[in-house]
């Protein structure tokens, strides 16, 4: 249970650090991954050898949504760094701009201007939206040149 924990951790704390490189991430990845695999292999076998109910996936394993979860992120990781270093070798690598965040604030933006919308209405603010996302960045823009500059 430590060894999975462990296991497990490091695979979010690739995701989360921000400090960590990119080839450590893809070792952290690839080590969950291929333990998640290998352990599944294992209680497959054991299950095949020895045929009672002690070694059945449902009962010794986390459940299989949590495992195509944990490997579809190791498999996703490794996918953006690949097709980073392929495609846009010239953009840094910000793994925090792949999550939820941009849409939530989208969200939570729209939601100023109408608080309980349909997808109609969303479709119709949209534009009020984006020229709101807009200000706020070239304000945040220019606090930050202000604050260097002085």
């Amino acid at each position: 249970l430590t060894v999975f924990f462990k296991i497990i951790g490091e695979l979010f704390d690739a995701y989360l650090n921000c400090t960590i490189s990119h080839k450590s991430k893809i070792i952290m990845v690839m080590r969950c991954y291929f333990f998640l695999q290998m352990w599944k292999e294992y209680l497959l076998q054991c299950n095949e050898i020895y045929q009672n109910k002690w070694y059945l996936i449902s009962k010794t394993c986390i459940s299989m949504q949590s495992f195509k979860i944990f490997i579809s992120l190791a498999e996703s990781m490794l996918l953006l760094i690949l097709a980073y270093r392929k495609y846009y070798s010239t953009f840094p690598f910000f793994l925090w701009e792949h999550g939820t965040e941009a849409i939530e604030h989208v969200f939570g933006l729209a939601r100023q201007i109408v608080p309980d919308f349909t997808y109609y209405e969303f479709y119709k603010i949209i534009n009020k939206v984006m020229y709101r996302d807009k200000i706020l960045r070239l304000e945040n823009l220019i606090n930050h040149h202000l604050h260097k500059v002085l």
